[in-house]
């Protein structure tokens, strides 16, 4: 499957921890359409908090940054940024999630 058109997957990603991050970056590299959702405003600002430090005390937004641009930059990477998840449901083809963004 050379062309995005023939898959049949897309993944949302939940929550931009370090994880998520790195999860939308492999995904988006390897072709298949990825959603972020995060109820944070600012992904910069969020890892710059005391939450995400590394032991040597560096924080995740200064160690991620590669990652964070790579995710702006691809094309098959899209950001909801911030929303909330109100729903996630199992289906016959996967799953179904419902989101809302803030007025």
């Amino acid at each position: 499957m050379k062309n995005p058109k023939e898959r049949l997957q897309k993944v949302c990603v939940i929550g931009a921890t370090p994880a998520g991050i790195a999860a939308t970056n492999k995904l988006g590299e390897m072709g298949i359409p990825v959603t972020l959702i995060d109820e944070a405003p600012d992904l910069n600002e969020k890892l710059a908090s005391d939450t995400w430090r590394m032991p040597s005390g560096v924080s995740f937004n200064y160690a991620l940054r590669p990652g964070l641009l790579r995710i702006m930059r691809n094309p098959r990477i899209r950001l909801l940024l911030p929303a909330s998840i109100k729903s996630i449901k199992h289906t016959s083809q996967g799953f179904s999630i419902r989101y809302k963004k803030p007025a």
